[in-house]
């Protein structure tokens, strides 16, 4: 087992990621499908996968891209969506209810998941909303 990782490392050049997805998917057959007497100990350590960090626009940058946008409704859907981190499906979804100006905040009805989150609303946004 610990062969065929190191293989998968440095001969196949496979992701942390897909290389994990195989010791979970390998652990799993042996330990629960074939019931061997092995112990979670018996194989090899998870790969770590590196941290990646998001690219953050300069505000410069986002009112370019913004002013890139071509109509009113399309342009506001974005900048809710860059304000406030919603998914472009939650940013269309809203209604003028989801709105709560007094506490700055977005009600998201039908989130990931189908869950309900609030998302923070900044008072720029407010204003883009409004004149939308």
């Amino acid at each position: 087992m610990r062969q065929y990782t190191l293989h998968l490392t440095e001969e196949r050049q496979l992701a942390p990621e897909s290389i994990n997805a195989f010791l979970a998917a390998a652990k799993f057959l042996y330990l629960v499908t074939l019931e061997t007497p092995w112990r979670g100990d018996d194989f090899p350590p998870r790969q770590p996968v590196p941290v990646k960090v998001p690219t953050v626009l300069s505000p410069q940058e986002v009112l370019m891209f913004l002013d890139a946008v071509a109509g009113v409704k399309n342009r506001t859907v974005l900048a809710v969506c860059y304000g406030a981190g919603l998914r472009i499906g939650e940013a269309v979804a809203l209604r003028v209810a989801d709105i709560d100006s007094a506490r700055m905040t977005l009600r998201v009805a039908k989130g990931k998941g189908g869950g309900e989150r609030y998302a923070l609303l900044s008072p720029r946004l407010l204003e883009i909303l409004r004149a939308y």
